[in-house]
């Protein structure tokens, strides 16, 4: 009796691994925006191993595949915007945070010579008051300052003229380590024109129209901005007097170094707010960026912005509307001249 009960025993194991014993096949169901594969498991039985995924089995492959968001771009428009985006590249590559370009237009009628620009994060979260992002820059930094005549000679766009921001090389390393850690926080890109000179003593600070003509550019000097690679305060001045809460605040031509990368012994440049007395009254806030690739946003770049508790508060004019720029790919831009 018990040696029948072990060949049944036997014959019922045998039959449980021909019908259960089952294997992880790993099979390719798509490619992503950079090419490579995407693998799914299907668990099938020992002997079936070698037979292509039938139309269930590739939907049950699809299901497992996490749902990819597409990445979205905004370019923030305001009265008189000089600016269009007229193109964003490679916005839907896995490798965005390395190859993405925004190519923007000169529509007015004069030229350009600066344009202080920040990218901006919103669904990544930062500590305080601020927002995940950092500047890009095109043209000489002296123009920062509207005030400031331009040479015919320096960089600058003339109308019609584009030219295709990119991502800083300071800035790959760590993006590609905060968007590896938290995907779903870098789905929306926004760019924002914090300052746009035409090199006449005219142009845009805080997406408002500045004419600072009648008002002497100081005279150069020697003064440093660079202070201690370890201090994180900013050097600035208090706010003058007329602006409440708020202060008069322009961004300052010469970036400082508030922070260090310690791994590649470098400072990290950053733009930051300083004040004058026919500034108009607004408020700062931080755009903080990570210096040294650990995936930590320890540095922050200021943006001047208006403010409801400000003297002189209006709000933003509604700006015209303007076609969407076209996401997809086009041939490799000229190269641009930039600082």
């Amino acid at each position: 009796m018990s040696s029948h009960k072990g060949i049944k025993l036997t014959l019922a194991i045998a039959l449980l691994v021909s019908l259960v014993v089952v294997l992880g096949l790993t099979f390719n169901v798509g490619r992503t925006a950079a090419g490579n594969p995407i693998r799914a498991k299907l668990l099938r039985k020992k002997d079936d191993t070698k037979r292509n995924p039938s139309g269930p089995e590739l939907a049950l492959l699809r299901r497992q595949i996490p749902e990819k968001k597409e990445r979205t771009f905004k370019a923030r428009d305001f009265k008189d915007n000089p600016l269009i985006v007229r193109q964003v590249r490679n916005l839907q590559s896995d490798t965005w945070h390395k190859d993405l370009e925004i190519e923007v237009k000169n529509i007015s009628t004069k030229p350009i010579y600066c344009i202080l620009a920040y990218l901006q994060f919103p669904d990544d979260p930062v500590s305080g008051n601020g927002v995940s992002g950092f500047t890009v820059v095109y043209g000489e930094r002296k123009y920062i300052d509207l005030r400031r005549v331009g040479d015919p000679q320096d960089p600058h766009l003339n109308p019609g003229d584009t030219y295709v921001f990119t991502i800083p090389e300071k800035m790959k390393k760590g993006l590609k380590v905060q968007h590896e850690k938290s995907p779903n926080n870098f789905n929306r890109l926004e760019l924002h024109f914090g300052v746009i000179s035409f090199g006449d003593g005219t142009g845009f600070a805080a997406e408002e129209f500045r004419d600072y003509r009648a008002i002497k550019l100081n005279p150069v000097t020697n003064k440093n901005h660079h202070v201690s690679r370890t201090s994180l305060l900013k050097p600035r001045s208090p706010p003058q007097s007329g602006c409440g809460p708020c202060a008069r605040y322009v961004m300052d031509p010469q970036p400082y170094q508030t922070c260090w990368n310690y791994q590649a012994d470098r400072a990290c440049d950053t733009d930051l707010a300083t004040t004058e007395s026919w500034a108009p009254c607004n408020i700062t806030i931080g755009n903080f960026f990570d210096c040294d690739g650990d995936g930590v946003k320890e540095c922050a770049h200021d943006k001047i912005v208006p403010s409801a508790a400000c003297p002189g508060y209006g709000p933003t004019p509604t700006p015209t509307p303007t076609a969407s720029p076209s996401p997809s790919p086009s041939p490799t831009p000229e190269t641009c001249p930039s600082n």
